[in-house]
């Protein structure tokens, strides 16, 4: 007759106290890592609609003076038009035959603007829009300003474009 001898495999593995302090340590990491992470993509996203506004504002004035013509950038849902101080919604970029600073028909649509992609995101500032002339002239003001803001962050962005179409960008923090 064979004895079998019967050995206890050693154990391997975490206790259930060892758990709990593992998922103690990571919540207590998560809470303090979060309300950061939240303000980082505030930031981002910021920052993302802030270049693009000065990157359609400086293809308008490229345009204007490429094309020896008015080029207008005015805030617009969808692209159809022009709606006066909207411009969370999107912008429009077009050629201004009439020199009226309002897209009719015969005007000429260069770009539409997407605008904030999120709720969050407030643009306030020269409702009109803004009109370049042939030169490169901001024509319907002597200077225009623009503010962007995020409501989960106390900072906003400030555009300031000059008569002659200069961007300058200023963070502001209250």
């Amino acid at each position: 007759m064979k004895k079998f001898h019967c050995t206890q495999a050693s154990q391997k593995g975490f206790t259930i106290v060892e758990i709990m302090i593992a998922i103690a340590i990571v919540t207590i990491l998560t809470a303090v890592a979060l309300p950061s992470l939240t303000q980082i993509f505030a930031r981002n996203d910021l920052a993302g609609i802030t270049n693009e506004l000065i990157a359609s504002i400086n293809q308008a004035r490229s345009e204007a003076v490429t094309r020896s013509t008015t080029v207008v950038i005015c805030p617009s849902s969808g692209g159809a038009g022009c709606d006066a101080g909207d411009w969370e919604s999107g912008w429009l970029i077009f050629i201004d035959n009439n020199n009226n600073g309002a897209f009719n028909i015969g005007d000429q649509p260069l770009s539409v603007g997407n605008g904030a992609t999120t709720t969050a995101i407030s643009i306030d500032g020269f409702n009109n829009g803004l009109r370049f002339n042939a030169t490169g002239i901001l024509t319907n003001a002597v200077a225009a300003s623009i503010n962007l803001s995020h409501s989960s962050i106390p900072v906003f962005n400030q555009l300031a474009i000059s008569s002659v179409g200069q961007i300058d960008f200023t963070q502001v923090h209250p």
